[in-house]
């Protein structure tokens, strides 16, 4: 204690040591004071404070140590007393992994902490504890720290405030690595910024309100209006629509609504000195509990491509209070599979009262009521138990599909702590992020138009059959189909009627591709790409004949057409055996080739190459 109190140069001074008592053992004891009076040379000479007897304290302290220890993220309490200095009583040793600063270092100054945060953020940072402080209303930030390893880290926190004695306000919290989360966050935002078009959610509530739930960067561009306009004022979009457009639009909406159908519209837009634009919106319905309808949909300028065709949350109490509040769903598990603790997210999140016993046996039968998915996840989970030894005790987080009784299925991150023969485990629902990245997937592959592949999903399929049939010795076939006179088609009945054409075309010949692995999509324009694994060029010549009837049994009147007075198309076929010396777009040069062939044949008709 001699040698703290010299070392240190401050009035005020604070300090957690142990002393021995006369029976031998030890208790804790915390020190606070200032001191009064030092010599010449800066030792001191009087001190005042209080000694006071922490020793339940740090076994409380211990107990939440190890309690936490499966909870991703550090628990603290954090002083700040009117005098404007500023610690952390209280942090668990997570604390340390977090921030790279000890316990130790955080309880005699949160200056430490304040060193790290980026000094961008320092400011935010203060202000959002101001206005805690001020209001004591809940604390909730998410700031970067730089460490002394050189790394940049996202921490995000809340905690609650309230009054101790003396005027010092204490705010106990909880603290969590977000790094991954935010880089996770930045990257959709990029996908989604660089969709050309907008992506957006628009909900109908049971009222009949209309309101946009979240709205693309793509706002801009299409409607002169930012995203949180949108969202806040729906009226500020649909003013800009062509009334005509607005009213046929509302009433493909109302169906939707009802049938759970997809809504697509075409509609003309008037923004302010710019000239009129016609837009192309496609969204799926989901029936939200509560009876509103939310549509997830995609929207983009197509006036060009229109133009062009006729011309896209004290120690005891404190970890109670913490476990229960904190926003990830927490249950912890004994030896005979009994749910003895469960927090308020958990309750929230799988609908069981505080009073219902949970068994192992119940939960298992209830969030997996599929009983092949159910012996599947059971197999992961004893894997899981059986790994956590060699990561020192976590169970690392693992997806699954979980049945809830407030919300239905949900895919909840499932993690946790093993500690003897008991679980700590942390549920993270991941639903919303999985079905956005599924909505992506889907939007970077299938053509809008047709419904078919696109050509970035036909090149990497080309690309990965041409290795396997290379490997198995089996040959590969492709089918280049083109539309008979399309041009005139779109000049005689307009791009509206070409539009449902290619669609039309597109649904045909999927319909005749009868093996799974076959795959058809859009090559470009009126242009058609079939892939066919393991198929010579006699089998390739059957199927596009097949493919050809198919298309003309459509009917599609074309009497531009000087071929048969309906739609048609013409079909090139090659097949190869893929060897190392050759690549798939030496079979693509060949099929068109044929195509021409087939042309210059007189269209209709089938040619091999």
């Amino acid at each position: 204690m001699r040698e703290f109190l010299r070392q240190r140069e401050e009035v005020f001074f604070e300090n957690v040591h142990r002393m021995r008592r006369k029976d031998g053992s030890y208790q804790w004891v915390e020190v606070r004071g200032r001191v009064v009076e030092r010599d010449d040379a800066g030792r001191p000479l009087r001190v005042a404070g209080v000694q006071s007897d922490i020793s339940q304290r740090r076994e409380l302290e211990t107990r939440l140590e190890r309690l936490s220890a499966g909870v991703p993220g550090a628990l603290f309490e954090y002083r700040r007393d009117p005098n404007g200095r500023d610690s952390f009583p209280f942090c668990t040793d997570k604390i340390s992994e977090l921030l790279e600063l000890t316990p130790a270092q955080l309880r005699q100054s949160a200056g430490h902490l304040l060193k790290r945060v980026h000094p961008q953020d320092v400011a935010p940072l203060l202000r959002s504890l101001l206005v805690s402080v001020q209001n004591l209303t809940p604390w909730r930030h998410s700031y970067r720290v730089l460490l002394p390893s050189g790394e940049e880290r996202w921490i995000s926190g809340m905690s609650q405030p309230r009054r101790a004695d003396g005027g010092a306000t204490l705010w106990s919290g909880y603290l969590w690595d977000t790094t991954q989360e935010h880089a996770l966050r930045e990257r959709l935002d990029m996908l989604v910024e660089n969709v050309p078009g907008l992506l957006y959610q628009s909900r109908l509530e049971p009222d009949g309100r209309k309101h946009f739930a979240y709205a693309s960067k793509g706002a801009i561009a299409l409607y002169g209006v930012t995203p949180e306009q949108m969202c806040s004022d729906a009226q500020s979009v649909f003013a800009r629509f062509e009334r005509a457009d607005f009213d046929s639009g509302m009433q493909k909406l109302a169906a939707s609504a009802r049938d759970l159908t997809l809504w697509s519209h075409d509609y003309r837009v008037n923004l302010p000195g710019q000239p009129q634009r016609w837009v192309r919106a496609q969204a799926r319905p989901q029936r939200l509990p509560g009876g509103a309808v939310q549509w997830h949909g995609y929207a983009q300028d197509v006036t060009e491509a229109r133009a062009q065709a006729s011309r896209l949350q004290e120690a005891q109490q404190l970890l109670d209070h913490l476990m229960r509040e904190m926003p990830v769903a927490l249950c912890m598990v004994d030896q005979d599979g009994l749910f003895y603790y469960r927090n308020r997210a958990f309750e929230q999140y799988f609908g069981y009262g505080p009073e219902e016993v949970i068994t192992r046996e119940r939960w298992w039968h209830e969030v997996y009521p599929d009983e092949d998915y159910r012996a599947q996840m059971w197999r992961q989970w004893n894997d899981a138990k059986a790994n956590a030894p060699q990561h020192g005790g976590r169970i690392l987080p693992g997806d699954a599909r979980m049945w809830t009784r407030s919300s239905g299925q949900r895919i909840m991150s499932v993690s946790g702590m093993a500690f003897g023969e008991h679980y700590l485990l942390a549920f993270v629902d991941q639903t919303e992020q999985h079905a956005r990245s599924e909505m992506l997937r889907e939007m970077a592959y299938i053509d809008a138009l047709t419904g078919v592949a696109n050509r970035r999903q036909l090149d990497l399929t080309l690309k990965a059959e041409w290795g396997r049939c290379r490997r198995s010795g089996q040959p590969l076939a492709l089918l280049m189909i083109d539309i008979d006179l399309f041009k005139a088609f779109n000049d005689l009945y307009g791009h509206q009627e070409g539009d449902e054409c290619l669609a039309a075309v597109a649904g045909a010949l999927r319909a005749g591709l009868s093996r799974a692995h076959d795959l058809v999509g859009r090559y470009g324009g009126e242009e058609f790409l079939c892939v066919l694994p393991m198929c010579d060029l006699d089998g390739g010549l059957r199927k596009a004949e097949t493919l050809r009837q198919a298309v003309q049994d459509l009917a599609v009147v074309h009497e531009g057409s000087n071929v048969a007075g309906v739609v048609t198309v013409s079909v090139g076929v090659a097949a190869q055996l893929p060897d190392e010396l050759g690549d798939a777009q030496q079979l693509v040069a060949q099929a068109d080739r044929a195509l021409y062939l087939a042309k210059q044949q007189g269209r209709n008709r089938v040619a091999g190459g």
